[in-house]
């Protein structure tokens, strides 16, 4: 052991999800071009479940940072409102004593 600690988790980022599509639609355009070529259609089926793959890990990735970003901005909305509670609820509290 070297006593480093594990790297923190990187939040999602948008071009994972872009990479991701990218692979998938490579795969398909090679399945199309097998397709084309008359290559056995295990293969070319192969090559198509590949691109699912692929797109359904973009989709994931796609999703992760629409939740990540989403959730980000409704705690700071969540934040400034407790906040807004909480010094309106002071206020009240003074001005009755």
């Amino acid at each position: 052991m070297t006593g480093r600690s594990s790297p923190a988790k990187q939040p999602p980022r948008p071009w994972m999800a872009l990479w991701y599509f990218s692979i998938a639609l490579g795969f398909l355009l090679l399945a199309l071009r097998a397709y084309l070529l008359g290559v056995r259609l295990s293969l070319v089926l192969l090559r198509f479940v590949i691109a699912l793959g692929f797109a359904a890990l973009g989709w994931v990735a796609w999703r992760a940072w629409r939740f990540s970003a989403r959730s980000c901005s409704s705690s700071a909305v969540t934040t400034s409102s407790s906040r807004s509670r909480l010094v309106s609820a002071a206020l009240r509290r003074s001005s009755a004593s």
